[in-house]
C-alpha cells in the first residue's frame, strides 16, 4: 500500500512538471523575446594570426540594418523584430570574413562571431592592386588594416575575376599552390611562383639562389619528392650556392646547372 501511494504521488509531480514546464518555457521565451537589444558582442577569430577586419569595421557594417544607418539605433530595437539571417548574410558579403554566425544571448543581446579568411597566395599585379587567394581558390582585395606575409605569385595579366576555379589552367595552379601552403617545409621553402608566358611554373626559395624549374602544375607529388631529394642530400653534399638552376619537369630526372 505504502509504495502504491508513493508511486503515485511520483507520477503526480511528473504530470504536474509536465504542464508546468512548458509554460514556464514559453514565459522564459516571451521575456527574451520582448527584450530591447541591449549589448553587442563581437568575437574575431585569429586561429590564422590574420587582422584583416576589427570589431569597427563589423559595427561599421551591422549599422547599415539600424534605422537611420546609426549603430545605436540597433540597441531601441526589439530582439525579435532583428533579421538575424540577414545580418549574417551581410557580413558574409565583406571579402574578409569566411564565415559570420549572428545569435541572441540570454539577455537579448547580439553576439557575432567571425571566421576571417585565410589566404594562401599573394598575386602580385603590374598595373594594378594585388590580390589575395583564399584556400578555396577566391581572389579577395588587399586590406587597408593589414598585410598577410604569404607566397607571392606573378605571371601573365590574364587571371579570373573572382576564383582561380573558373579556369582549367588556373584551378591547376591553385593546386600548386594548395600543395606547398599544406606542406610545412615548403611554406617555409618556397618565397615565389613566377607563372611563364607559356604556362610553366619557375619557384624561388627563401633560402639560396637557385631558381626552380617546376615545369606545368602537374604531377606535383612526383616533382616534389625529386625536390626533396635535392634539398636533403644533395645540397648538404655539394653546398648551398653551388647550383644555380633546379629542373624538376622531367620525369625521374634532377637537372642541376
Amino acid at each position: 500500500m505504502l509504495f502504491s501511494r508513493i508511486r503515485i504521488k511520483k507520477q503526480v509531480k511528473l504530470a504536474i512538471w509536465a504542464l508546468v514546464l512548458p509554460v514556464f518555457i514559453g514565459f522564459v521565451e516571451k521575456k527574451q523575446h520582448d527584450r530591447f537589444c541591449r549589448d553587442l558582442h563581437i568575437r574575431l577569430d585569429h586561429n590564422f594570426e590574420h587582422y584583416f577586419i576589427n570589431d569597427e569595421d563589423i559595427k561599421d557594417m551591422l549599422a547599415g540594418h539600424a534605422p537611420g544607418g546609426r549603430l545605436t539605433n540597433l540597441f531601441q530595437e526589439r530582439s525579435h523584430a532583428i533579421n538575424l539571417r540577414s545580418l549574417e548574410q551581410t557580413l558574409d558579403a565583406n571579402p574578409f570574413v569566411q564565415r559570420a554566425e549572428v545569435s541572441r544571448n540570454l539577455d537579448g543581446g547580439l553576439r557575432v562571431d567571425i571566421e576571417q579568411i585565410n589566404p594562401i597566395a599573394r598575386v602580385l599585379w603590374p598595373n594594378g592592386e594585388d590580390l589575395y587567394v583564399s584556400q578555396e581558390g577566391k581572389l579577395i582585395p588587399m586590406s587597408p588594416h593589414y598585410t598577410a606575409r604569404v607566397l607571392l605569385v606573378e605571371g601573365p595579366p590574364k587571371w579570373p575575376s573572382v576564383s582561380l576555379t573558373q579556369q582549367p589552367y588556373t584551378a591547376s595552379l591553385l593546386q600548386l599552390l594548395q600543395y606547398i601552403y599544406n606542406d610545412a617545409f615548403w611554406r617555409a621553402q618556397i618565397a615565389q611562383v613566377r607563372v611563364l608566358p607559356d604556362g610553366e611554373v619557375q619557384l624561388y626559395p627563401q633560402v639560396g639562389r637557385q631558381t626552380i624549374e617546376l615545369g606545368a602544375p602537374e604531377q606535383l607529388e612526383s616533382k616534389f619528392k625529386r625536390l626533396q631529394i635535392f634539398y636533403k642530400k644533395i645540397l648538404p653534399a655539394k653546398g648551398w650556392n653551388t647550383y644555380r638552376r633546379i629542373n624538376v619537369k622531367y620525369e625521374n630526372q634532377i637537372i642541376c646547372e
